[in-house]
């Protein structure tokens, strides 16, 4: 499955679209197996129309560091922050290695927390793919982050360092790196930590509850459908003392209980018992509408 999520700055993660990776044979019938990228390119167009043209940043790891999705995002307006593996795109590190010993200003220094961070980049890098020689124009920088952390051992503190590199449709400046990179492109680890949820607090991603391929995607949009709910009720500001005295698995399991039960409450008060008085004359719920607008 080719997941999608929307990520916000208040730290909630929520669900999107899903795109299956099918064989070949059920796709057009020329035995090819389906990939990533083929399926990131149909995912693209669905995410277009539920979102519109340039209202997002896409944020991707290395694996998809190539032209095609990068073009995609072009065509969409969408800005892009990718992943860039040292053994990707050898002509791109080439041309950054070069431009990065005559650029010395294009340089930063700078402090998250107890990491030191140094940031180097390039703008306008050219970069050609494909049989008709499609140009972009891209933009890399990198990252070096060092911190001390005690060894498991001596106990002595000891430095740790890591190294990032992404590829970029904004160009960089002294005044946008550190929010690009760290506060934008980083935050892919709220992705990682959106399938851990799945497999590893309640939804059982773990275990195989069907060898159908067919009953397999039900079951994945089901879960998804639950995730997205229940983010929306462990973030919503009603809930708060709610999360804070009953943890979010609890939360979640008694919300659901008292909406099974209850239906939806007039009161805006809470959803756990003794929170909110239920709605006695109506068992319907109804669903409010959503609507996505781009940031100013």
């Amino acid at each position: 499955m080719l997941e999608s999520v929307l990520i916000f700055d208040n730290g909630m993660v929520l669900p999107l679209l899903t795109e299956p990776l099918e064989n070949g044979e059920r796709l057009d019938g020329n035995g090819k197996q389906d990939c990533e990228t083929k399926a990131f390119k149909r995912l693209s167009g669905r995410l277009m129309k539920l979102l519109g043209k340039g209202c997002v940043t896409i944020v991707l790891d290395g694996l998809y560091a190539s032209g095609p999705v990068m073009s995609i995002c072009r065509n969409y307006g969408w800005e892009f922050m990718i992943s860039l593996k040292r053994d990707s795109l050898k002509s791109v590190w080439e041309d950054f290695n070069g431009l990065r010993k005559i650029e010395p200003k294009n340089t930063l220094a700078a402090q998250w927390g107890d990491r030191n961070q140094v940031y180097h980049w390039s703008n306008d890098i050219y970069y050609t793919y494909g049989k008709n020689h499609t140009k972009l124009i891209l933009n890399v920088v990198t990252c070096t982050e060092t911190w001390y952390e005690p060894h498991r051992k001596t106990g002595k503190p000891s430095e740790k360092r890591t190294d990032y590199a992404w590829l970029s449709s904004s160009r960089i400046t002294e005044k946008n790196v550190f929010m690009l990179c760290t506060k934008i492109a980083r935050y892919r680890w709220r992705i990682e930590n959106h399938f851990l949820v799945l497999k590893h607090q309640g939804y059982g991603y773990t275990h195989c509850y069907s060898l159908n391929w067919n009953a397999i995607k039900g079951f994945h949009s089901l879960t998804k459908f639950a995730n997205f709910i229940n983010a929306f009720i462990t973030c919503t500001e009603l809930m708060a003392n709610d999360i804070v005295a009953e943890g979010i698995k609890g939360t979640v399991k008694k919300a659901w209980e008292f909406l099974r039960t209850h239906g939806l409450p007039d009161s805006a008060s809470g959803l756990l018992p003794g929170r909110a008085e239920a709605n006695k004359k109506s068992s319907k719920i109804r669903f409010c509408n959503f609507k996505f607008k781009p940031a100013a």
